[in-house]
């Protein structure tokens, strides 16, 4: 028999286009399943059920490979999501059809990523033609649909295009089944990845060693910055890249200066100013290498007075800070390059406090404590991939 394929990926992330310009003769398309007459949890999940059924009743040439619009796998993960009273009936049902050989089951995965500000464009513009229900467009499900995935696919190819990731990888059946009917933790995990980000002498080492040290995997600072030109920025932008991939650990972190400050260097650090179409040019650079995985849960921008600066810098003399007089004359485009990140973020995701903004010398140690505290039961996930593509519009928009 031969295998069967199918373009896993959130709504209006291109599937259909992609399975429509495959060009083979020797392939069988099966387009997406219907959407239900009526918009009622328990008929709509009998009906998807159904239709997977009926799929697989359809396919009487076997002497072809098969390429599905979604799988069955999709009926899974949003019953997983959903945690209704009968998600976890429906789950086992689904798993029951499968053993009994009236689903069919693909061997390879695609799945395709786009960002949510792309698919929550697409769903406003073809709303009318696709009548796609509003729940499935929620960042909250993007997010947990995305991130199903990365215990179920063993990657073999990755491509790249326009701010499209397809993923394809072999599908094994039982590590799905073993994710969702036999492990005692949750289908999903969403650990902690905190970005601790700011200018020098702001107090973000400071922050790390006292109240995340004890609690969590902490990543220090990066001290092997490297000089660029604007003809020639690679060893900048692969340190971006290695920052990006280290929230790809399956653990709770905390990064001291993370890919967002050496973004912001990257900017404002070089005279005369960067042009725009450079800053295009490098964050689409970034974005490709991105493995669409990774996520944080929290962005804490440390921010202070310049004489506050001043005197930390006095007080911690472990640090030589070559370059801090050239660094805080950047303070400004930094302090703007976190706010209006921050604004883009909440009105594209529907988030609140993607970013918190903190002055050391405010707050007392009960207090942030507390606040560390709260960070630490985080569990709302953004993944870089849009962190970045936020970037890419602000800079776009003339923001940044």
């Amino acid at each position: 028999m031969y295998p069967i394929y199918s373009l896993e990926g959130n709504v209006h992330a291109g599937k259909t286009t992609i399975m429509n310009n495959v060009k083979c003769e020797n392939i069988i398309r099966i387009v997406e399943n219907r959407k239900p007459l009526f918009n009622i949890y328990t008929y709509s999940q009998i009906s998807y059920i159904y239709q997977e059924v009926l799929r697989k009743k359809g396919v009487r040439d076997l002497s072809k490979s098969i390429i599905l619009d979604r799988s069955f796998i999709s009926i899974i993960i949003f019953n997983s999501f959903a945690k209704k009273i009968l998600s976890s009936s429906f789950i086992k049902l689904v798993f029951l059809l499968a053993k009994m050989n009236y689903i069919l089951i693909p061997d390879v995965l695609s799945l395709v990523i786009v960002p949510y500000k792309l698919t929550k464009e697409r769903h406003i513009e073809g709303k009318k033609n696709k009548n796609t229900d509003d729940d499935l467009i929620e960042y909250s499900y993007f997010v947990y649909y995305i991130l199903f995935f990365k215990s179920i696919i063993e990657p073999t190819e990755k491509i790249f295009k326009n701010f499209q990731h397809i993923i394809t990888g072999n599908f094994e059946f039982k590590s799905l089944e073993k994710k969702c009917l036999l492990s005692k933790k949750a289908p999903q995990t969403i650990f902690s990845k905190i970005c601790i980000d700011g200018l020098p002498a702001t107090g973000k080492t400071f922050v790390l060693n006292n109240y995340f040290k004890d609690t969590i995997f902490c990543i220090d600072e990066e001290q092997n910055y490297e000089k660029y030109t604007l003809k020639n920025a690679k060893n900048q932008l692969n340190l971006i890249s290695k920052r990006i991939q280290t929230f790809s650990q399956d653990c709770d972190m905390v990064m001291d200066t993370s890919f967002l400050t050496a973004i912001c260097y990257l900017f404002y650090s070089k005279s005369p100013k960067v042009p725009a179409y450079k800053k295009l040019e490098w964050l689409k650079s970034i974005y490709a290498t991105i493995n669409p995985f990774c996520y944080i849960t929290k962005i804490i921008y440390m921010e202070t007075a310049i004489t506050n600066m001043e005197n930390y810098k006095l007080l911690d003399t472990s640090k030589k800070r070559l370059h801090f007089i050239d660094n805080v004359m950047m303070k400004p485009e930094m302090d703007n390059f976190f706010n209006q990140l921050n604004r883009e973020l909440v009105d594209t995701l529907k988030i609140e406090d993607p970013i918190l903004f903190v002055d050391v010398s405010k707050y007392r140690e009960k207090n942030f404590n507390m606040l560390v505290e709260s960070i630490l039961y985080e569990s709302k996930a953004v993944l870089v991939v849009d962190v970045i593509f936020a970037l890419y519009n602000l800079v776009k928009g003339g923001k940044l």
